[in-house]
C-alpha cells in the first residue's frame, strides 16, 4: 500500500471512529433523557447497535540472531556489519509490508536514519522534546505504554507492526503479551558474549514453528513462529 493510500485509510478510520463515539454518546444522552420521565410518557427506542468488528492487529517480532543467541556485542553495534546480504533484503521487503516499524533510541542511532517506505516509531523518555521532525514525515518519537501504542496505531489504520529492538523494547512488548509473531533469522555467527533477545527473564512463552526455511547462500536460516495463547 502506498504511503497516500495508507494516509487516506488511516484518515477514514478515525473519522468512523469519531463518528461511532458521536453516536454512542448520542444513544446515551436520548436514554439518560427518558429515564425521568413519567411512564405515561415513556415510549419505546429501536436503538440502532452498531457492531464494529475490528481487525486484530497484528504485532510482529523481527530479529537477527547469532548462533549462540545475541543480537549484538554491545548497543552502539551496527547489525548491518555481521547479517546476510539475504536477511538484510529479507527485512525491508518485510518490514516495507508491514509499514510501520518500532524500535528503541539504541537501536535507531545505530541505524542513523529512518527506515524510508515505513513509518518509524522510535521509543524515547522524552518524545514531547522532538515528538516529530517536520523533514521527517515517516518519523515519531513516543513514550506510550505498548498497550496504548497499539490501541494508538489501530485507530490510525494499521493492521501489522514490527516491532524491530533493541532488547528492551523486545521485552517490553513480551512482557504486555502483545507478541502475536516472530520472525527470527539465525546467523551462522559466533559471538561469545554480548546482548541477548530478551534483557528480562520472561513467563513460559510457547511457540508454534509455521515455517523454517534458508535465506541466501551464507547458511542465514529464517524461523517463524506464531505465539500461543
Amino acid at each position: 500500500m502506498s504511503s497516500k493510500a495508507r494516509h487516506l485509510a488511516s484518515e477514514t478510520s478515525v473519522r468512523f471512529a469519531r463518528f461511532l463515539v458521536s453516536a454512542f454518546r448520542f444513544t446515551q444522552t436520548s436514554l439518560e433523557m427518558t429515564a425521568n420521565l413519567p411512564s405515561v410518557c415513556k415510549f419505546n427506542y429501536h436503538v440502532l447497535t452498531i457492531n464494529v468488528i475490528l481487525s486484530h492487529m497484528e504485532v510482529i517480532l523481527i530479529a537477527a540472531i547469532t548462533a549462540d543467541g545475541f543480537i549484538a556485542q554491545s548497543q552502539d553495534q551496527v547489525s548491518t556489519i555481521w547479517t546476510s546480504k539475504a536477511d538484510r533484503a529479507w527485512f525491508a521487503q518485510k518490514t516495507r509490508e508491514i509499514g510501520v516499524v518500532v524500535m528503541g533510541k539504541n537501536t535507531y542511532k545505530t541505524i542513523g536514519r529512518p527506515l524510508p517506505g515505513r513509518h518509524n516509531i522510535v521509543y524515547t523518555s522524552n518524545p514531547d522534546i522532538k515528538n516529530r521532525d517536520p523533514q521527517m514525515e515517516n518519523l515519531e518519537f513516543t513514550n506510550l505504554d505498548p498497550t496504548n501504542l497499539i490501541k494508538d496505531l489501530e485507530l490510525r489504520g494499521y493492521t501489522q507492526v514490527a516491532i524491530c529492538g533493541g532488547a528492551s523494547i523486545y521485552t517490553l512488548f513480551m512482557q504486555a503479551k502483545l507478541i502475536t509473531k516472530m520472525f527470527l533469522t539465525i546467523e551462522p555467527v559466533f559471538f561469545g558474549q554480548g546482548i541477548k533477545l530478551f534483557n528480562q527473564s520472561l513467563d513460559d512463552i510457547n511457540l508454534e514453528l509455521i515455517e523454517s526455511k534458508t535465506l541466501g547462500e551464507e547458511g542465514t536460516i529464517l524461523l517463524e513462529y506464531n505465539l500461543s495463547k
